[in-house]
């Protein structure tokens, strides 16, 4: 989070910091890509993990 979120940006206030990161961790668990997942958003790493399971 710091080299992605927390580095890249000078905050004004305490607001900024929270709103920024609060939309960094919803991007994290929403949108990027991890490695540990085959390089899967969670989403669709969970929809990979589920899907055999409902079949």
């Amino acid at each position: 989070m710091k080299q992605e979120c927390v580095w890249l940006h000078r905050f004004q206030s305490f607001e900024e910091v929270e709103g920024i990161i609060l939309r960094w961790i919803q991007y994290y668990k929403r949108e990027r890509l991890h490695s540990s997942r085959g390089y899967l958003t969670p989403e669709n790493g969970e929809i990979n993990f589920i899907s055999p399971l409902t079949a």
